[in-house]
């Protein structure tokens, strides 16, 4: 009968609360991260991003000892709205050297590292990853994309700060050398510094045609397909924000019921280049595809070995980017509803917006899977447009799960009521998109050949290299089946030939 014993205080042990959160976090390449924030943001947001990325870099760089630089409040409000709200910042900072420091009240332990999701409180530059190269080679990737994504002068941009003199031994100011070697000087100067137990090579010719040393660093090795590669990569980026700034706030969501909609309009012929089908049968479309696939195939068994970088820039010389993705989306009654994506968007995207299309009172009880066809096949919802071939124009099918598809009521009645009166918009809404290539071809190269152009074969195409090659084999004056050739068919003396090489008796 004694009162109930009020409850013990337990101790919390902080340094196990430190143990439980991971203590490193995924780091990329300054040139990758910052490349993600070109991807996901406007350029006037990437513009004070940018300028607020190069005053934290440049303190450090000038003040490398200073505590306050050292550390960045999130919570700051010129922080947040600069390089808070930008999407991929934390991700450039984290690449530079800084690591996030998580309050104890949200689980973090006070220490380092991602837990639950939550907001770091301060973004910190430990001793550990500090590196005065890395902060240079952030910034040289800040500015180097100000100039040639942003269109910004390179007279505004701040210089490189000089590092004060006398600054106290610092990991960042002076990174640590071996011992005392980087000091030991002879008659001849300094020594080099130089590892007798690991291998060097450094193949002259190869240096020349741009290929990367094995040996070396990969970021200061880069071959000149990849720089090239790179630099498509980044006009891709930046037309991709030019022409698609406006679709994920008008996506042009129509609905329509069976038998009705609008004809899709194929783009101008001064357009996108010949986007459209203009009209062609399946047949013809699906013989032309063919046509195409064979003509790949015998390019690549001619064109002999090529590494992943050389054939990623080819395609990045062919591709196109296009100003949206138009979708069709079918359902089994025949209703069909008409929006625009972006051609990066993933499939779950087309996921959300269906569902947003469907009656509040009916959008929880309803499943689908998506699939194209023919053959039939399941889109996955983790996978973009461009990976699962959706753009620029696609046709998807909704295949309702058991039990919960729509029961009863009249064809389209699960649809919101207001996406049938589009109207006007129907033609917009299917325009086919505009389309503008990567690299133009140069003007010799986009006139078609017809046979008033100076090729000198009547408007023929140039003989394959196995027609060649069989005239070789046959003789100088011999076609590809024998026949002679006007141009040979006479030697020197007058005389014609017989179109057998000399070696032939019979």
């Amino acid at each position: 009968n004694t009162a109930a014993a009020a409850p013990e205080p337990m101790d919390i042990s902080i340094d196990a609360a430190k143990n439980d959160a991971p203590s490193t976090i995924h780091r990329m390449m300054p040139e990758q991260a910052w490349s993600k924030v070109l991807q996901l943001n406007f350029d006037a947001t990437t513009k004070d991003c940018l300028n607020t990325l190069l005053k934290i870099i440049d303190n450090l760089l000038s003040k490398p000892n200073e505590p306050k630089f050292r550390s960045v409040r999130c919570a700051n409000a010129a922080f947040e709205k600069k390089v808070g709200r930008c999407k991929g910042a934390y991700e450039f900072l984290y690449s530079i050297g800084f690591a996030p420091k998580y309050p104890v009240i949200l689980g973090g332990g006070g220490g380092y590292g991602m837990t639950n999701n939550a907001s770091p409180e301060t973004l910190e530059l430990t001793p550990e990853n500090e590196s005065r190269e890395t902060l240079l080679r952030g910034r040289k990737t800040l500015i180097q994309s100000a100039v040639r994504d942003l269109g910004m002068e390179e007279e505004d941009l701040p210089p490189v700060p000089k590092t004060p003199e006398n600054l106290p031994a610092s990991t960042l100011a002076a990174p640590p050398t071996s011992g005392s070697a980087a000091s030991r000087t002879n008659s001849r100067g300094p020594t080099s510094q130089f590892n007798v137990y690991k291998t060097h090579s450094h193949n002259l010719q190869s240096a020349a045609m741009g290929a990367p040393d094995p040996y070396g660093d990969a970021a200061k090795s880069m071959s000149t397909t990849e720089r090239q590669l790179q630099q498509l990569q980044s006009k891709k980026d930046k037309m991709e924000r030019d022409m698609q700034s406006k679709i994920e706030t008008d996506r042009g969501l129509v609905a329509y019921l069976a038998g009705s909609g609008p004809v899709a309009v194929a783009p101008a012929a001064a357009g996108g280049g010949g986007g459209g089908s203009g009209g062609k049968s399946d047949s013809s479309l699906v013989a032309a595809r063919m046509k195409r696939m064979e003509e790949e195939r015998k390019k690549r068994e001619e064109g002999g070995f090529t590494t992943k970088a050389m054939r990623d820039l080819e395609r990045m010389k062919k591709a196109k980017v296009y100003s949206h993705a138009q979708i069709r989306i079918n359902f089994s009654d025949g209703t069909h509803l008409h929006a625009k994506f972006l051609p990066r968007e993933k499939v779950s995207a087309l996921r959300t917006v269906i569902q947003s299309a469907f009656q509040p009172s009916l959008a929880q009880s309803l499943d689908f899977d998506l699939y194209v066809a023919p053959p039939r096949r399941l889109l996955i919802d983790t996978k973009t447009l461009e990976e699962e071939e959706l753009v620029p124009a696609a046709k998807i099918h909704v295949s309702w799960k058991v039990g919960a598809s729509p029961v009863g009521g009249a064809a389209g009645s699960y649809i919101r009521g207001e996406l049938f009166s589009g109207g006007g918009n129907g033609v917009a809404a299917s325009a086919f998109p505009d389309a503008k290539p990567i690299m133009k071809k140069p003007k010799s190269q986009a006139k078609p050949n017809d046979g008033s152009a100076g090729n000198g074969n009547g408007g023929k195409s140039a003989p394959s290299k196995e027609e060649l090659m069989m005239q070789r084999m046959m003789g100088k004056g011999a076609g590809m089946f024998g026949k002679k050739s006007s141009s040979d068919s006479k030697g020197q003396d007058g005389a014609k030939k017989s179109g057998k090489p000399k070696w032939f008796k019979g």
